[in-house]
């Protein structure tokens, strides 16, 4: 039987360049290209919550006097970064979705031609494991892509606004627009660290459901 620790070179290689099984079994799955890499994927939530600070902080200080006109040129170059990043964030998820249906098929294939009963068992074990590891990275990464929408609303209707008439006046209308963007940009946060918690749980070798060995 596998323990937890088996499937962590697993599900590290879905989200790796190429999409290779290994493990202890002398019938390796055939290999697959995936959009990034597991560490360039980490290093993109990261980047993406300090995109949500930069653009919340480049918005705070249209509130404060100086050059009205610099801090508008800074809140707009954040929002159109933000919106580069939503867009990445779905086609990330869109991806796993995609390639990992298609790797499981393979996967499948690949078992039905093992003649070994307790191999084919383990092998069995370990795609079940799999499954479930990556649908729970597939929903955190769903739902991070679904906070951006609301965030990124935020965002460009405050953009939208200056851009028209870009004064004082203007700045303290749309403080209820910037005290939603406060909030729905914590909200954001709080899904794209879902989604780092699951990449280091996959890391770490936890089962789905608590620490490696919980309940075995």
């Amino acid at each position: 039987m596998f323990g937890s620790k088996a499937i962590v070179p697993v599900l590290a290689s879905l989200l790796t360049v190429t999409l290779i099984i290994g493990c202890s079994s002398k019938h390796p799955l055939p290999g697959e290209k995936m959009v990034q890499s597991f560490d360039a994927t980490k290093v993109a939530l990261v980047n993406a919550q300090q995109q949500v600070d930069t653009t919340l902080a480049a918005m705070d200080q249209l509130n404060y006097t100086g050059n009205l006109n610099n801090a508008y040129q800074n809140y707009k170059a954040a929002v159109a970064e933000l919106e580069k990043q939503g867009t990445e964030a779905k086609r990330r998820s869109d991806a796993m979705r995609e390639k990992f249906e298609g790797y499981i098929q393979a996967w499948q294939q690949e078992m039905a031609t093992m003649q070994d009963p307790a191999l084919k068992a383990g092998m069995e074990q370990r795609r079940e494991a799999v499954r479930t590891h990556f649908a729970q990275v597939r929903e955190s990464a769903d739902a991070a892509r679904a906070a951006y929408d609301p965030f990124l609303a935020d965002s460009k209707e405050i953009l939208h606004a200056v851009t028209i008439n870009l004064a004082p006046a203007t700045v303290a209308a749309v403080k209820p627009a910037m005290d939603r963007a406060h909030k729905d940009g914590a909200a954001l946060k709080t899904k794209l660290t879902a989604v780092q918690t699951q990449l280091t749980n996959i890391e770490s070798g936890m089962s789905p459901n608590g620490p490696m060995g919980a309940g075995k």
